[in-house]
């Protein structure tokens, strides 16, 4: 246009516009329809009232390229109406964004950090929903565990009450063997009482702290294969405490635990170490832990096989 000096008829007095302009009115009018749509897409980063603003105001647009379209003069009806839809088009951008922005500022400014801050909001509600969920579980778990506490306690309390009547008022009838099992079942009766407090610890974890103190893993061990030495009769079960794998022969290292859980733990591990060999006649249970680096690993490792 500046460099040959011609530029394409756009309007023809008595006629209008030419071809070339209308045409160009309507790419405009597209390119302002395809800003809308990403204008749309966008609208969670604008304040409400000004995407409404800024929606009127390219409609308006558009409007007054199409009216444009159609006038014949330029005192025509057609040319005024399209000048008439641009002042307004101008008019909801001056309310969109100056406005807004001089009388409202922190609304512009602050947007994003409004809105993150309704998502927080949101974030919260639903983890309150959640933990009230959870505590009311808890409670369904907590009052089910003393339910069947209840109801097993009740027939432990007879078993240990007819085999101490046996072992007390008939014990010259009773030979030495049946005293033996009549101690075993009052020993397994006292161990069943333990898992049940046990099961109402369990059941009170994730509304109780749990009350550790230094633990002698060996000792509790020991324990726990004594009281499993019913599983071992007619057996050969060896039983080797220590560091099988730094092969220095030392002991399980103390640590800071929940002494009934723990030994809760070890009986569930060893009673597995003997169901699984329960078909040899000589088995070893080693109980140790391993070494990696400098530091030792709080772990304990059963192996059920035969000694080679």
């Amino acid at each position: 246009m500046f460099y040959w000096g011609t530029f394409t008829t756009c309007y023809i007095e008595g006629l209008g516009l030419t071809a070339f302009k209308k045409v160009s009115e309507h790419i405009i009018s597209a390119i302002l329809s395809a800003s809308m749509l990403l204008l749309y897409r966008n609208r969670a980063y604008f304040d409400r009232g000004v995407i409404k603003l800024l929606f009127f105001s390219i409609i308006a647009t558009i409007g007054s390229e199409l009216a444009f379209i159609f006038y014949v003069s330029v005192l025509g009806f057609s040319n005024f109406f399209g000048h008439i839809l641009k002042i307004l088009a101008f008019f909801l951008v001056y309310r969109a964004l100056i406005e807004t922005g001089l009388v409202k500022p922190y609304n512009l400014l602050f947007f994003d950090l409004k809105r993150n801050e309704a998502s927080l909001r949101k974030a919260q509600e639903e983890l309150d929903s959640r933990a009230t969920q959870l505590d009311i579980a808890n409670q369904e778990l907590e009052s089910f565990s003393y339910t069947v506490s209840h109801d097993l306690r009740s027939p432990l309390r007879a078993i240990n009450g007819f085999s101490r009547i046996l072992m007390e008022k008939h014990a010259p009838q009773l030979s030495e063997e049946v005293h033996y099992y009549l101690r075993l079942v009052n020993d397994n009766t006292k161990r069943m009482g333990e898992l049940i407090d046990d099961l109402l610890d369990f059941s009170r974890l994730s509304r109780q702290p749990l009350n550790k103190e230094n633990v002698d893993p060996v000792a509790l061990v020991r324990q726990v294969m004594e009281e499993l030495r019913i599983e071992q009769e007619g057996r050969k079960v060896e039983i080797i405490i220590g560091d099988s794998t730094a092969g220095s022969g030392e002991v399980l290292p103390d640590c800071q635990a929940a002494p009934r859980l723990l030994k809760l733990v070890f009986t569930n591990l060893l009673e597995n170490a003997l169901k699984f060999t329960r078909k040899r006649e000589a088995a070893v249970i080693e109980v140790g832990y391993q070494m990696e680096g400098d530091a030792r690993v709080r772990a304990v490792r059963l192996l059920a096989q035969p000694r080679l």
